[in-house]
């Protein structure tokens, strides 16, 4: 589900650099930013619980504390963006990190998001 949801998401920040002029192309991806990314916590909390077993509670500390710093730093990247290019910045930058995290995700199908057990 993780995959899928992070391939949504880089869809819509394509769709938004690409139709950024566009006001209907940038409702729909909004649409599905927010279809796509709103279950993001919720999948990775349950991959991070699976993965850590025993020290969940640990994990799932760690977790919020790297979200929150996450929203922390990307608000500060995003001012930057803002000020040293335009707002068209913003859904290119988007689109390279919700790769990379694709690719993490996609690497981590062994120990993160291993098959459930029968």
């Amino acid at each position: 589900m993780l995959i899928i949801s992070l391939t949504g998401f880089g869809l819509a920040s394509l769709a938004l650099g690409i139709g950024i002029s566009h006001p209907t192309i940038i409702y729909i991806a909004v649409a599905i930013w927010g279809l796509t990314f709103g279950g993001a916590a919720t999948l990775t909390q349950t991959a991070i619980a699976d993965t850590a077993g025993k020290g969940a509670d640990i994990a799932q500390s760690m977790l919020v504390t790297v979200w929150n710093l996450a929203i922390g730093g990307g608000s500060a990247v995003g001012a930057i963006l803002m000020e040293s290019f335009d707002m068209s910045s913003l859904p290119w930058v988007m689109f390279i990190l919700v790769l990379l995290g694709f690719l993490v995700a996609f690497r981590a199908n062994v120990y993160g998001f291993p098959a459930k057990k029968q």
